[in-house]
């Protein structure tokens, strides 16, 4: 039986076997060491030096005993040891704070992308196994960030989403051995307050015929109110997310509107009671409407002109943003904008009509037969897009009477010709005919069979048509 200890200590394990030997003989055996649990408690060190006993039972029956001795290892003659157990590290007492906030008091809870929250935990490292053991690595992962902690705490970024989302806590000791500690942290998801249609206009007040006072949006006016719609998430968690409305004018203090509402939506119509002071007509005015809740702030800036329309015709002059401070006798132009001012007259189509495209008399140049008459000379004008063709003609050679024919009289020029061919009634002293104006600028005159035009004849080529 063979018998092994840790140390000098009272726990042992032991190993029977059967094994025959000759008187003074030698016996090679084989252990597989397996400490018992017992004797793993009992160890208090990390290691422990071998000791082992043999028993045997002698030939003639009597027991004997060795005494206790140090195992060594055959190949360096060191002392082979016994190690006692490592455990891995222990997690636990996962604590979930904020930085610089009051928002898991004020809510109940972390808020997801505003919240800045902190960990801390406890671990238990293994220091009976050995006294020097530490850590090799810390690692969270929160939702689908990763940190990467130098201690058992750390502060991390704004949580990127809401609800219920988990975590893993991974330790592992300088002994490579692995502890994981897994659950989860709850985040209320948080939606910024909006604030649209902000303006600030001016108004006139007057009296109907029923003698009630009425307010009417009116450039002239020296009073304004102000429009705007507001939504804010009020209610969040355990608490409330008031807003708080305020106007400031450039160069002046901040008015209050409204202060920890806790309405979720309000609508400003015409509202008369956010500014009450009086703004001349002859000056702009510029403000920033702010809204703020617990965690976000928007600013929006709005502009009151002077006084008037953005265009005055008046008897006292014309005026632009502003009203006109000439006289019925002196009236003058006057800008309150730096400008870049044009006039004209222009059509329904969008033409200028006061300034238009007038190419004045351009001579034609007669070819074949034709040539000049003694009446008008042959020209082509354009005005605004529209071609005036004048002028007459003699043949200096007839055209027969036998069968209908043309013949080509002049050219019009590149921009003074139809978009397609068209006829134009003519007429010579004594024939009809009539003149094809073609869209390559060809002027021709034809006869009727039956009739022909003769070498005395004028033949008068006048047109009117649109070049589009």
């Amino acid at each position: 039986t063979a018998e092994i200890r840790p140390g000098s200590l009272s726990e042992v394990a032991t190993y029977a076997t059967d094994r025959s030997v000759a008187a003074n003989g030698a016996a090679s055996m084989a252990y597989t060491l397996e400490i018992p649990a017992a004797m793993n408690t009992a160890m208090t060190s990390r290691i422990y030096a071998t000791q082992i006993r043999v028993s045997f039972l002698g030939a003639n029956g009597t027991a004997y005993t060795s005494g206790w001795a140090s195992v060594t290892n055959a190949s360096d003659s060191q002392a082979l040891n016994l190690l006692k157990t490592r455990n891995a590290p222990v997690i636990s007492g996962v604590t979930w704070g904020e930085s610089g906030t009051s928002h898991i008091s004020a809510y109940g809870s972390l808020i997801a992308g505003k919240t800045v929250p902190t960990v801390s935990f406890s671990v238990t490292l293994d220091t009976e196994a050995d006294s020097g053991i530490g850590y090799e690595h810390r690692e969270l992962v929160l939702g689908d960030r990763n940190y990467t902690l130098s201690a058992n705490s750390g502060t991390l970024q704004p949580i990127g989403e809401s609800g219920t989302v988990s975590y893993t806590i991974t330790v592992t000791d300088s002994y490579g051995q692995v502890s994981t500690l897994t659950g989860t942290v709850t985040a209320l998801a948080y939606t910024p307050p909006t604030l649209r249609g902000a303006a600030i206009s001016r108004y006139v007040t007057s009296l109907n015929p029923q003698g009630q006072t009425v307010y009417e949006l009116d450039d002239d006016g020296t009073s304004v109110w102000l429009d705007a719609e507001i939504s804010c998430q009020t209610a969040l968690g355990t608490g409330s997310n008031p807003w708080t409305l305020t106007i400031t004018p450039n160069g002046g203090n901040a008015v209050t509107v409204a202060e920890n509402q806790t309405l979720p939506t309000k609508t400003y119509t015409h509202d008369r009671s956010a500014l009450t002071g009086s703004y001349a007509a002859t000056s702009e005015y510029s403000f920033v409407v702010e809204l703020s809740d617990s965690f976000t702030t928007l600013r929006v800036s709005v502009t009151v002109p002077k006084a008037g329309g953005i265009f005055n015709i008046e008897v006292t002059g014309v005026a632009i943003g502003m009203r006109s401070t000439g006289s019925e006798e002196t009236p003058i132009f006057e800008s309150a904008y730096p400008a870049y001012l044009r006039g004209g007259v222009y059509g329904a189509d969008g033409t200028r009509l006061d300034q238009a495209d007038d190419t004045g008399w351009v001579a034609l140049t007669l070819e074949n037969c034709a040539q000049a008459s003694g009446w008008a000379a042959c020209a082509v004008r354009r005005i605004r897009g529209v071609v005036y063709l004048r002028g007459a003609v003699l043949l200096s050679a007839s055209m027969s009477s036998s069968a209908t024919a043309s013949r080509q009289l002049t050219t019009l020029p590149s921009g003074y010709r139809p978009a397609a061919n068209m006829l134009v009634n003519s007429g010579a002293r004594s024939n009809y005919s009539c003149i094809e104006i073609d869209a390559d600028g060809a002027v021709k005159l034809w006869n009727r069979i039956g009739a022909a035009i003769g070498t005395s004849e004028v033949v008068s080529i006048s047109a009117v048509f649109p070049i589009n």
